[in-house]
């Protein structure tokens, strides 16, 4: 018939529109499309008609885990029920001790397949050797095991830092002859034992060392003879080696460095002189050393700096004391491009002027992996000591709040977070070698676990409704046309939040498009 023609491109019969394509002919009549909006056609394979969208598309039906209100945000648990968002108050835990003396210096480290935090410090009842100890969160306190030395040698500043291929920890600090010393530590529960030890000859000041990639690149970076250098840390069994060491810039203070998980790069941080923040990003090929060009990220005499690589943002965060601007805390957010980096605008984050030994080890800055949030430990010249927690947004830093945590006589301080139970631990000198578990305010809410809204009352075990991606729920006080967020107590909001999570958009003022 008129309706079929042959198309020279495939090279077979197919159905056309007659003249002015308006309807097709030759072919069995469709129905009336008249009062049917929304509806879809379909057939039974002898005759076409029009149906609705099936009530449950958009609609999943999940055990709850809790008691969901009626249009309560929900989230999906690890074992397929749900739940509506939970937020655990904040709270600061004692401080408790792991020994009667210790110098600065203290470095601290995560173990994840231990579940244990690891300490290094010089001990100053036995004339400041290096010693190490475990130590986990019980609940709202710390619990130490047994410290033990693991070097007869003068120490001074120290880090420690987990070596992903081989599940040891590396720890990282100068002796008396300012020579630069490697040493394996073995963790098992409460214990922690020495392994072999790699001594790097010449003037050895403030040493660094990193973990990167799941295959344990580390590097370790110092200042050298008033050179920078950083070095690639291999581990073999229970031996240790430095190797590949390059220079990349000028003497420096105050040196930091973190791992980009994003780029595979490291970024190392330091004071330069008596004044300047600058920053460098450095790749490792095996044991190869490859340097970015250093960047200035403040022009301004400044002291203990800090960095830590926010994994939900993929950017890095550094913290200084800002000694020309009446010894204030500030903080700035970077961002790394192949093996260039760039900076937003530096931040004021403390409340009172900052005090503190010139060594990287007098702040603790902590990244929370699951929320994103960022924790900065410092302290004030009266020794008191803070908690300020923010999170990154875009090229800035966003404050949350400020907490007031303990007190003591104060010369250092660090810290690292316990994933397990979602705590940051501080660890320094209070008179003697001390530490406490902080509890940010925590949310169920992660960046991945938003699923939808519960659609009805339903208690714990029941079979709940959720409404899921492209259902529209009832909400109110909506803004039609709007994108909402979740944030991190449930509700929703136009305004972004930490974690990120992207609720939906308003069609009405009464109705929300799931992640539409």
């Amino acid at each position: 018939g008129s309706n079929v023609v042959v198309d020279s491109d495939i090279g077979t019969t197919v159905l056309a529109p007659n003249g002015d394509g308006s309807s097709l002919t030759g072919i069995s009549s469709l129905p009336s499309q008249t009062s049917q909006t929304g509806k879809f056609l379909t057939t039974d394979g002898s005759a076409a008609s029009w149906d609705s969208i099936p009530e449950g598309s958009g609609t999943s039906t999940l055990t709850a885990s809790g008691t969901l209100p009626n249009g309560a945000v929900v989230t999906l648990n690890a074992n397929g029920t749900v739940s509506p968002v939970v937020v655990t108050a904040e709270s600061v835990g004692g401080l408790v001790t792991w020994t009667n003396n210790t110098n600065g210096g203290i470095g601290v480290g995560w173990h994840p397949t231990q579940q244990r935090f690891v300490i290094t410090y010089p001990n100053g009842s036995a004339s400041n050797w290096a010693y190490a100890v475990v130590g986990r969160v019980s609940g709202s306190s710390l619990v130490f095991g047994t410290p033990v030395s693991i070097n007869s040698t003068y120490i001074g500043l120290s880090e420690v830092a987990y070596h992903a291929a081989s599940g040891k920890m590396v720890a990282h600090f100068g002796d008396s002859n300012s020579n630069g010393r490697f040493t394996i530590l073995t963790v098992n529960n409460m214990t922690v034992t020495k392994g072999g030890t790699n001594t790097m000859s010449g003037s050895i000041t403030y040493p660094t060392i990193t973990a990167g990639g799941s295959q344990g690149t580390m590097l370790s970076t110092h200042n050298y003879n008033n050179t920078m250098i950083a070095a690639a840390i291999t581990v073999s069994g229970n031996s240790v080696s430095a190797q590949g060491g390059a220079s990349y810039a000028y003497s420096g203070y105050n040196l930091s460095t973190c791992y980009d998980t994003v780029n595979q790069k490291f970024v190392n941080c330091w004071r330069e002189g008596s004044s300047n923040g600058k920053a460098i990003v450095l790749g490792v090929s095996g044991t190869t050393i490859s340097a970015g060009t250093e960047v200035q990220f403040i022009a301004s005499n400044i002291s203990n700096t800090k960095i830590e690589y926010d994994t939900i943002s993929g950017k890095v965060v550094i913290v200084y004391r800002d000694v020309a601007q009446s010894n204030m805390g500030y903080v700035i957010v970077g961002s790394v491009v192949g093996s260039a980096i760039t900076f937003g605008p530096a931040k004021e984050f403390s409340t009172a002027a900052m005090s503190g030994q010139a060594d990287q080890n007098t702040l603790g800055l902590t990244s929370n992996p699951i929320t994103g949030t960022i924790s900065i430990s410092w302290t004030n010249n009266s020794q008191q000591i803070y908690i300020t927690t923010g999170y990154v947004s875009g090229d800035s830093f966003t404050i949350l709040g400020t907490t007031t945590a303990n007190t003591g006589s104060y010369s250092s301080l660090n810290s690292t977070f316990d994933t397990v139970n979602k705590k940051v631990v501080v660890v320094g000198r209070f008179s003697s070698g001390k530490g406490f578990a902080y509890n940010p305010v925590a949310t169920s809410l992660t960046s991945t676990n938003y699923i939808g809204v519960s659609d009805g009352s339903f208690s714990n075990g029941q079979a709940a409704s959720i409404k899921t991606i492209g259902a529209e729920v009832t909400q109110s006080g909506l803004v039609a046309g709007s994108i909402y967020y979740v944030q991190n107590n449930g509700s929703l909001s136009t305004s972004k939040s930490t974690p990120l999570v992207y609720a939906g958009m308003a069609l009405s003022t009464t109705k929300l498009l799931i992640k539409g």
